[in-house]
């Protein structure tokens, strides 16, 4: 269909032209959603200097049209992305305090999934459980199988990496493996496929 272009053409063009839509527009939210897409993109390639570079722009954008839309998000994504321990911290530190005052539902899921990747990353299990145990309190009330997944995974791989192994851990990292590709979440099946390679599970 697209001829000789290869897939990393056609993605690029893709990104390309999301981009040129908003700015054309005139509609900087949309153009600040294509630039945190494109962030999250160069992060799960290992570019993480781009994908840095595309969510701060998407932060500056952001903080100029309103955090409360999708800000939290970015800054979750930011939070993954960066290797900086202090760029890290503060934006952590800032999307808990919007979601503390005003945001929209959806920055409460994306933030809270990412903030938990974020600490795990930097091996701080207690603040993986936090986020999770927030997330869980956000959606106790309607619970969400994307939500009951990234709560799971988060609280397991959070013992897991502080040497919490319960009887009742050793069998769980299958189970969520599992679920993860029943719903099409590969990428956040990885650490958990590690884990269980690793000998959580065994």
């Amino acid at each position: 269909m697209f001829g000789p272009w290869s897939a990393r053409s056609h993605k690029g063009f893709a990104f390309s032209l999301s981009l040129r839509c908003p700015r054309e527009i005139e509609a900087p939210r949309f153009e600040a959603e294509a630039l945190a897409f494109r962030g999250d993109v160069h992060r799960l390639a290992g570019r993480n200097r781009q994908a840095v570079a595309d969510l701060e722009q998407a932060l500056l954008i952001s903080r100029r049209t309103g955090m409360a839309y999708l800000g939290p998000w970015y800054l979750g994504l930011l939070a993954v992305a960066a290797d900086d321990p202090e760029v890290q911290a503060a934006a952590l530190e800032e999307g808990e305090a919007i979601l503390a005052s005003n945001a929209v539902s959806h920055n409460h899921l994306q933030f809270r999934r990412y903030a938990i990747d974020a600490c795990l990353a930097s091996q701080d299990w207690p603040g993986a459980d936090h986020h999770a145990a927030r997330l869980d309190a956000f959606t106790r009330a309607e619970p969400l199988p994307w939500a009951s997944f990234f709560i799971a995974r988060g609280r397991a791989l959070a013992a897991y990496g502080a040497g919490k192994i319960s009887p009742s851990l050793h069998a769980e990292p299958r189970g969520l493996s599992k679920e993860g590709r029943r719903l099409g979440f590969i990428e956040a099946i990885r650490p958990i496929d590690a884990a269980v390679r690793s000998g959580v599970s065994a």
